[in-house]
């Protein structure tokens, strides 16, 4: 706010470091008002934005001449200054004046909605290295599933380090997928919505920053920038331990083996789309004398092939799932289906268990 009518607060700072910042608060805490907080304690300015489940404060490189406090539409904000190099940002009564060379945009401000300070609360940390979060960052990539819809609208993602390594987990009831590393150890443990963690990651991957896992929320942090992130409910979800070890026994398990070629199935699972509804679809795999055959029915016709490969026995996946485990390797598709009750994949990368349709 103002603290009298005269009051001028006066920003000089690069293009540049303001789109930083502006990116930075848009894909970690786009805010739900709409608006931005622009903070000054004299020597030092923060954008601070409030989204739904998360916060940002960060440090905007650049020189200020006093303290201050304002808020001003984020997109109004970005618009105003793109395109301009050296811009001064004069804040003055209610009206923010944008300026650069033979130009100038003022926009009105709006009321700074103060925000409760967060309690500052014990938790397990992990500072990470450049070295572990380009892991990190990869593991993240390739543990990656798409959410089932019907049953919540994000994929959770599990981080556990122990002595012995680290594990990175994306998983829900009907599917999960994994990677382990020895050389990545410490004590650490996070679920976090993938998209949430992986726009952390790529954004902190070049700094050295750390993850605080606190009793009601995670706080990532590195030099000039502070997140803190809500931590989701994950009541309708197995518990990291439960994960681990549903791994370990699906490890242990033999099944049957069946070796599926990639560009047939590739092909089948496009004119699948012929028939498919806004239902799931479900695929039916079964080993033939001479190989494989799959088919697919719903109500709007079938489709069915067969094609060399391997297998005996038969089972039934999920469509999406089935075309997600083959985005998964650039080899033929080797699964090992156990008991009609999940099929097992090991990729170069990361491995997969999916729950198969009864």
């Amino acid at each position: 706010g103002c603290l009298s009518e005269t009051h001028i607060m006066k920003i000089s700072v690069e293009l540049s470091s303001l789109q930083a910042s502006l990116d930075i608060i848009t894909r970690l805490a786009p805010p739900t008002s709409g608006n931005v907080t622009i903070t000054s304690d004299g020597k030092k300015v923060q954008l601070i934005s409030s989204a739904d489940t998360s916060r940002c404060v960060t440090t905007v490189p650049c020189s200020v001449d006093r303290a201050g406090e304002y808020a001003v539409p984020l997109a109004a904000l970005r618009d105003a200054t793109k395109g301009r190099g050296e811009l001064t940002l004069t804040f003055k009564n209610a009206v923010l004046s944008v300026s650069s060379v033979r130009y100038s945009a003022s926009l009105v401000t709006v009321d700074v909605i103060p925000l409760d300070e967060y309690e500052a609360e014990e938790g397990q940390v992990w500072k990470l290295l450049p070295e572990q979060s380009n892991w990190l960052r990869k593991a993240l990539r390739d543990v990656a599933l798409k959410p089932t819809l019907i049953l919540s609208s994000w994929m959770p993602v599990g981080i556990k380090l122990t002595a012995k390594g680290g594990f990175v987990t994306c998983y829900d009831m009907q599917h999960m997928s994994w990677v382990s590393e020895k050389a990545v150890s410490g004590e650490f443990e996070c679920v976090l919505p993938l998209d949430t963690i992986t726009n952390v990651i790529d954004l902190f991957h070049k700094t050295v920053f750390s993850i605080r896992h606190c009793t009601s929320r995670i706080e990532i942090k590195n030099k000039l920038t502070q997140v803190y992130l809500n931590i989701p409910s994950l009541e309708d979800l197995p518990s990291l331990s439960d994960v681990q070890s549903k791994i370990k026994s699906a490890s242990a398990e033999k099944g049957k083996t069946f070796v599926i070629p990639r560009e047939a199935l590739t092909a089948f699972l496009e004119n699948a789309r012929a028939v498919m509804t806004k239902e799931r679809a479900e695929i039916r795999i079964e080993g033939a004398d001479k190989g494989i055959k799959v088919e697919i029915k719903t109500g709007q016709g079938n489709v069915n092939a067969q094609f060399k490969g391997e297998g005996k026995g038969s089972f039934k996946i999920d469509y999406e799932y089935l075309s997600e485990a083959l985005t998964k390797t650039t080899e033929d598709l080797t699964l090992v289906a156990v008991d009609n009750a999940y099929v097992s994949a090991k990729f170069p990368s990361t491995s997969m268990i999916i729950a198969l349709n009864q």
